[in-house]
């Protein structure tokens, strides 16, 4: 896992570096922008003879806060590297903070000395190599004026672009754009990663990410679990380390102790959810699977994933309490629609969880689609115990949250960690929030995964989400409930990738996505 701080913490660490244990701000400085440097001079050597780097010099554009004095520091630290630099200060005739006075009076004075390094520029569109230093880590207002004319030039230069610690503009709590936001090919970002630079559009704009040691002190670190508000807690994002936590099949196993998945899903006329989490259900490892589905969707169950188990309805859904006690975890709603019997369907999930102690038995209960849309409903009217518990995961995507919270979509797209945390602690569960880049959380131990293509954004991709999240979860025999969500998450953006390999971007389908599974897991074991 990788830690993630919010654009607060992140402030509170170099607080507390500074303040706390002594280290003086010009070192972090200097070091930040040694990192910087190293990672222009790489590429700039790698692009570039000799010969040639007077005619293809590097622009540096600095703001007149702490980001735009790492930027001056790494023009001079380049200039001394022979690197030809023009630095182009936005708004000169402000005073600028502390340390940009610092830096700006030196570079001054090396422009005399050096024809390496000098304070003009030509327009953007004539540079190979921009270095964005205008906004760091704690921007908290829209960016306007000739601060958002510049980023708009830097963007349509063409350059290769290096942030900052950030591109400027980016939201580094939320991942929002504020006004206008610098589109980098590498972030050299320090001590470390950013949420904001794991969920999108912040992480597209943040192109590769570097984190780079700069000598913050990370002993205590856990004094700054509850800085940036009460409910803000350090994240952490999924990445393959993980993947080496999922258990070994036991050589002595049987099919009944490798995980019963009950699959609730398909109506009269939509059987493709229950065939598409059955088969990602499969493919993710449980041992068995039933599909308790309308009688109509039998002949394509059997047909498609005849390792399954179909149990079907017709209008008489009762049989379906007795089959809750059968199952390590339960898939409730892809498909089920929303007229009187997938009410009467989700009445009898809502039963199970209310009267069995799943999480001291370590059962659990997945929540989709149709599932969340009568549970918005019920929420909304009152009219049931729709208070859940940690050991129930509820996968929206930002429409359906919004339902759930009753609120806009805008709503939950400006915050996502705030909004999944929200819905976590509203319904009482573990809410595994679907977006580009997804948010998971149990209300205090929270989750993002940024595996994943487009290509997903196609129909049946969330049924095969939730097969996952069942097959996962089962491997498992404790209450860890929202890590296990996240890293089922990883392992769909895995499969994701994989099916993209195979079929590119827009042919890829979510079967494809379901059978690639296998081969996520196969890589590890």
């Amino acid at each position: 896992m990788i830690e993630l701080l919010n654009s607060i913490q992140t402030k509170s660490v170099d607080t507390y570096s500074i303040n706390n244990i002594g280290v003086p701000s010009v070192v972090l400085m200097e070091r930040a922008a040694l990192a910087v440097a190293d990672r222009v001079i790489d590429k700039v050597k790698g692009d570039v003879k000799p010969e040639l780097r007077k005619n293809n010099p590097v622009l540096v554009v600095c703001g007149t806060g702490n980001n735009g004095a790492d930027g001056l520091a790494v023009a001079r630290i380049l200039a001394q590297e022979k690197i030809y630099t023009d630095v182009f200060i936005i708004d000169d005739e402000k005073e600028g903070t502390e340390e940009y006075r610092i830096q700006k009076s030196i570079v001054k004075r090396l422009t005399d000395r050096t024809p390496c390094l000098r304070c003009n520029y030509k327009p953007l569109d004539s540079y190979n190599y921009i270095v964005d230093a205008i906004f760091g880590v704690g921007l908290n207002r829209d960016v306007t004026g000739i601060n958002a004319q510049v980023i708009g030039e830097i963007n349509k230069s063409g350059a290769y672009v290096f942030s900052v610690d950030a591109p400027s503009g980016i939201n580094c709590t939320t991942g929002r754009i504020q006004g206008a936001a610098v589109k980098a090919a590498e972030t050299i970002t320090f001590g470390y990663n950013k949420t904001g630079l794991a969920l999108e559009p912040g992480r597209s704009h943040a192109g590769h990410v570097t984190v780079a040691d700069i000598g913050f002190i990370k002993e205590g670190f856990e004094r700054f679990l509850s800085v940036g508000g009460s409910d803000s807690h350090i994240v952490y994002e999924i990445d393959d380390d993980d993947l080496r936590n999922l258990p070994r099949r036991n050589p002595g196993a049987d099919k009944g102790k490798c995980g019963k998945v009950l699959i609730v899903a398909g109506s009269r006329t939509m059987g493709g959810a229950a065939v598409l989490s059955a088969e990602a259900a499969l493919r993710s490892g449980c041992g068995l699977v039933k599909v308790f589905t309308h009688e109509n969707n039998r002949d394509t169950l059997l047909k498609n994933v005849v390792e399954s188990i179909p149990v079907t309805y017709n209008d008489n859904v009762e049989e379906l309490a007795d089959l809750c006690q059968w199952a390590d975890c339960i898939i409730a709603g892809p498909g089920i629609s929303t007229d009187d019997n997938a009410k009467a369907i989700m009445g009898i999930i809502l039963d199970y969880i209310g009267n069995k102690d799943i999480v001291s038995e370590n059962r659990y209960v997945v929540m989709d689609a149709d599932g969340l849309n009568l549970l918005a409903r019920l929420h909304a009217e009152r009219s049931a115990d729709y208070r859940l518990n940690s050991n129930v995961i509820i996968t929206p995507h930002v429409g359906e949250a919004a339902r759930l919270l009753n609120t806009s979509i805008d709503d939950v797209k400006e915050n996502l960690v705030f909004s999944a945390v929200s819905l976590a602690k509203e319904y009482g569960c573990t809410a595994l929030l679907k977006d580009a880049a997804s948010v998971i959380t149990d209300g205090s131990s929270t989750y993002i995964n940024s595996s994943g293509n487009p290509g997903m954004a196609t129909a049946g991709s969330g049924d095969v989400l939730t097969g996952i999240v069942a097959g996962t979860i089962c491997m498992f025999k404790d209450n860890n409930t929202a890590y296990y969500a996240a890293l089922a998450s990883y392992i769909h953006g895995k499969a994701g990738d994989k099916a993209k390999d195979i079929y590119g971007v827009t042919g890829m389908k979510a079967w494809d996505i379901a059978e690639a599974v296998s081969y996520v897991l196969k890589d590890i074991g």
